[in-house]
Parts: C-alpha cells; sequence; structure tokens
C-alpha cells in the first residue's frame, strides 16, 4: 500500500485589511491577491497527477473573522482544492486566532454563535469536515461548561487508506475580552473624560487652556482603542468541555473497529495552535501565545495513539518529536502563505507522507515554496526527493524494541537514501555514524563523522573530515543522519556548519528514532539480549555497516 500523503495548508490571511494589529499579517494587499494566483498553480502543477488523500488546513484562513476571507477561500481556492481529493470531507479545517470574530462582550447571549458565525457558515457551504464549535454565552470561569453545536463529526474516517483526521478547535477563548481589566482601566479614564467634558462646557477659561482641554480630550478618545487592545487576548485553549466530547466520539471509534484494526490506522490531529516548545521557535512577547491547556492535549492524542500532530499560528516550519506518556508524537508546523513571514521563514505549504509498517509510524515531509519564491522541480516526484524522514517506534517507556522493528527503520532510511543518492553521508556522533555505516554498506560508501558536544548552552561542532576536495557548486548531495532526536539541538547545529561549509549543496537529513532512555552510552547497558534495540540494539547495528571512517 502506498503511503497516505497530505497537503498542508496553513495561515493563509485571505481579505486582510491593510492595518493589522499582528505584524505577521503586514503584508500589501496586491501582494497577498498575487501570491493566492501562485498558490493555486503551484497546486494545480504538482498534484496533477498525485492526488493527496488529505488537505489540511490549520487555521487563519482570514482575518477578524470577516467573510471577506472566507468568500475568497469559498471562490479561489475551494474549487481546486475539492477537485484534488474529490470528497470535500477529506478536507480538514481548524479555526485559528484570526478567524473569529474580536471584541464581543461576552455576556451577549449569542457570544459564541457571533463569534464563529462567518467561519461557520464557510463550514456548512463548503462539506468540509472541521472542528467543533462553542455556542452561547461565555463564563466567567474558563472551567464552566461549554455547550457546542450538534454538526457533522470532527473525525474523518477513510477506511480505504486507514487514516482519521481528528480537527481540534484551540481558537474558543481567542479575541476574549477582559471585561475586570478593562472597566478597572476604564472606569478612571471616563471619570477624566467626563470632568474635562464639564470644564469645557461650564468653566469660564482662558482660550490657551480651552485649547489644552481640548488636546486631552482628543487624547482621552485614542486611548479607548489601546485599552480595548490591551484587554483583548487570544487565549489559546481546548477546553476540558471539547476534549470530553471527541473522548466520547473516540472511544465509540474505537470501540466499532477493535483494538487491532484501530492499530494499524494513522492518526493525525489538527489544531492552530502549538502544544510543544520548538528549537526554533520565534518569541512573540504577548500574553497566552502557546495552547494553555496543551499539556492536557498531549495526554488526550497520546491516549488514542495518535501519532502526527499539524499546527500552524507562529509561521514556522518545524518538526518536533515528542513523547508523551509512553508515546510518541510528531508535532509539524507549517509556514504561513500570504501573512509575514517568521524570521528565517518563508512562505510555502507542506507535502506530508505517512505510513505504517511492522509496527513502525514513518512519517516524511517537505516544503513547497510558494508566493514569491521559485522552485525548480517541476513535479512532486521531486518533492519526494528532499523530503525529511521521521521514523517513530510506538512503544511504552518499559518496552524494548525488537531487533526486527530497528532493522525495518534501517531499512526505510536505506530506501530513503538510496532514491536521494547522496554524495556523501555524513553521521552525527557516534550513533549517527553507526546508522550511516549500515546505509553506507549497502550504498557502497564511507560515513564521515561530525561531533556535537553536550554542552546545552553552545554545543560545538568537531568536523572529523576534509571535504575540500568536495565540488563546490551545485549538485553536491549531503546526507546527514542521526540515530535518535529529542530536541534537535544537535542536528540543527550540524546542518548549520553543513550549511555555511558548501552552501550551494543539497542538503538532506534523517533520524532512526526517538527514544528516551536512561543509559548514558553503549558502555553502561546492563542487557545482554541479542534481541533487544535500546542502547544494545544500536551495538549490534554497527556490527552490520563498515566502521566509522575519519578522511
Amino acid at each position: 500500500m502506498r503511503p497516505v500523503s497530505i497537503l498542508h495548508i496553513s495561515d493563509l490571511h485571505l481579505g486582510a485589511n491593510p492595518f493589522c494589529d499582528d505584524a505577521k499579517l503586514n503584508v500589501p494587499g496586491a501582494y497577498r491577491e498575487a501570491t493566492v494566483v501562485d498558490l493555486c498553480a503551484l497546486l494545480a502543477r504538482y498534484f496533477s497527477d498525485s492526488q493527496p488523500d488529505v488537505i489540511a488546513i490549520t487555521g487563519d484562513i482570514t482575518e477578524n473573522g470577516k467573510e471577506k476571507g472566507f468568500a475568497k477561500f469559498k471562490q479561489e481556492l475551494f474549487p481546486l482544492l475539492s477537485r484534488l481529493v474529490g470528497d470535500p470531507r477529506a478536507i480538514c479545517i481548524v479555526p485559528g486566532n484570526h478567524d473569529v470574530v474580536r471584541n464581543i462582550e461576552p455576556s451577549d447571549k449569542d457570544y459564541y454563535d457571533i463569534k464563529f458565525r462567518a467561519y461557520k457558515d464557510l463550514v456548512e457551504q463548503t462539506g468540509v469536515t472541521s472542528a467543533l464549535l462553542p455556542t452561547g454565552t461565555a463564563s466567567k470561569d474558563p472551567e464552566s461548561k461549554i455547550e457546542f453545536n450538534a454538526g457533522a463529526s470532527p473525525l474523518f474516517i477513510n477506511k480505504c487508506r486507514r487514516t482519521m483526521v481528528l480537527c481540534v478547535n484551540s481558537a474558543i477563548r481567542c479575541g476574549e475580552i477582559q471585561t475586570d481589566s478593562r472597566s478597572g482601566i476604564m472606569t478612571p479614564i471616563e471619570s477624566a473624560r467626563q470632568a474635562v467634558t464639564h470644564v469645557l462646557n461650564n468653566g469660564v477659561i482662558t482660550d490657551e487652556a480651552r485649547n489644552d482641554l481640548n488636546t486631552a480630550f482628543l487624547a482621552l478618545h485614542k486611548v479607548d482603542d489601546l485599552v480595548g487592545r490591551a484587554t483583548t487576548f487570544d487565549i489559546a485553549q481546548v477546553t476540558q468541555c471539547q476534549r470530553n466530547i471527541l473522548e466520547k466520539l473516540l472511544d465509540d471509534t474505537r470501540k466499532e473497529f477493535g483494538e487491532r484494526e484501530w492499530s494499524k490506522y494513522t492518526k493525525l490531529a489538527l489544531l492552530h495552535h502549538h502544544i510543544v516548545p520548538f528549537g526554533t521557535q520565534v518569541m512573540e512577547h504577548k500574553p497566552f501565545d502557546p495552547t494553555l491547556d496543551g499539556g492536557a492535549v498531549l495526554s488526550f492524542l497520546a491516549k488514542y495513539d495518535f501519532q502526527i500532530v499539524l499546527t500552524g499560528h507562529k509561521h514556522q516550519r518545524y518538526q518536533q518529536i515528542t513523547r508523551h506518556k509512553s508515546k510518541d508524537m510528531i508535532v509539524l508546523g507549517a509556514e504561513t502563505v500570504c501573512g509575514h513571514p517568521a524570521f528565517n521563514n518563508g512562505r510555502s505549504v507542506q507535502y506530508i507522507e505517512c505510513e505504517q509498517m511492522r509496527g513502525l509510524v514513518t512519517v516524511s515531509h517537505a516544503s513547497i515554496p510558494c508566493g514569491g519564491g521559485t522552485d525548480s522541480a517541476d513535479d512532486i516526484d521531486a518533492v519526494k526527493g528532499r523530503m525529511s524522514v521521521e521514523v517513530l517506534l510506538r512503544r511504552d517507556t518499559a518496552a524494548r524494541y525488537t531487533w526486527e522493528e530497528v532493522d525495518a527503520g534501517l531499512q526505510r532510511l536505506y530506501e530513503y537514501a538510496k532514491s536521494f543518492a547522496p554524495d556523501h553521508i555524513i553521521g552525527i556522533n557516534r550513533g549517527g555514524a553507526i546508522v550511516g555505516g549500515c546505509i553506507g554498506k549497502q550504498l557502497g560508501k564511507w560515513v564521515k563523522l561530525l561531533t556535537v558536544d553536550d554542552d546545552l548552552e553552545d554545543p560545538k561542532v568537531l568536523e572529523h573530515f576534509d571535504g575540500s576536495g568536495w565540488a563546490k557548486g551545485e549538485g553536491l548531495r549531503l546526507l546527514l543522519v542521526d540515530d535518535s532526536k529529542r530536541r534537535g539541538r544537535h542536528s540543527q547545529r550540524a546542518l548549520k556548519l553543513l550549511e555555511d561549509k558548501y552552501p550551494k549543496a543539497i542538503r538532506r537529513y534523517c533520524v532512526l528514532l526517538e527514544v528516551q532512555t536512561n543509559h548514558p552510552g553503549p558502555e553502561h547497558t546492563k542487557s545482554d539480549s541479542p534481541n533487544k534495540a535500546g542502547m544494545r540494539g544500536r551495538r549490534q547495528i554497527a556490527a552490520m555497516g563498515p566502521p566509522p571512517q575519519t578522511c
């Protein structure tokens, strides 16, 4: 069976006004229009013969919940996207903080209905799969019960492809007014405004004093807008009430499928906001930037064996493997399409392939630039050729991985390396050299070694090979290999070194597994079983390929 394919799009920001309160949206309208045209042409070109199984859109379709952006999506993008997948339910969408109407009085009896009205219309008119939407009045108690609309299911299931996509709403409390704070600030301001008005209307004052009071009166009016912005928060929260409904839905689905069939499904969760910190995260000094109940969300997803989480919001492409409740998950973030790129990022969509094989979950991903960027690739096969590969071993912490499982993961990395056809294979530290040696033996290549020390503040990269004779022009293909990835600091430093020394080279990175262990190294392991793949298993991998060589 071919891998499950996903087209991941995020942060479209269609139809935004020229003036925005978020610097990431400060992009001229004409450029946004050109970017949409560019995106449509890009999708038509890349997916003319190869259709994705799922299209995931992780929020911020419009700006401030305005219908203009949703209308643009329906008119220009949705027809193309629906043709790509055939079934509109395979287009899975979640709302972002810019998809809600802001600054609504929480006591309004239709608070949530007004807040999500335009987004709800989009979902109903297109027939896409989307998250649960709240209804009714908001409570001052964040843990109070929230009612949700009884609409279509937030779970998309493709039984032929054994794929599940769960849409999760993290924008429920976005655009929320902090009424107590606003009242505390505005009460003295309103008193001052009334006092100034009284003096202007009834006082006997000089012309100079009158001019000064008029200036003060205008300044007080300007403060209103500033206070409104300062007391309107984007609180990213999934809420316990939503999780309870989703748990009931997944429990029923799991019971219907049975454990054996359930375990065969690739499971993806979509939400707008990031739920784990990541190494390249750009800091924004504002309240409630990450998901408030992110830990509870991770526990919930781990309980139901979700392997992949797709997010947006930060306008950054990142990958972060996390282990929660003894389960491995990979969190992938996407760049923006029409918004302002974050630092060191661009505008792109993301192409992802997922595959389950002999107990392993393989996730491959690559970005496709759009919006002013150019890409020399002519078809999706070229995109696949530059994919990063992650292999997840989903087991409880107490369990060991069998040699067969590790061997299957190595085989997947070999297939990826063979398709990439590297000129040189470079391993990170001892573990990366071992895995690279296994791959290199099958490709007939020696592995080179980079050492990254364990200084947590400033890891140093030591180069154990002389690459002065390597081709400096375009076309040099370098494959960087590591055995495991925790926070990604070592791989980031190693990739940066290769980028600086060989800026025109084609660089790819792959990793065998993400595993947590208390053993500091192979020499400390107490396991002698030949079919264990903890630290002892890595020692067996070294016996498979040529020894690491320095040159």
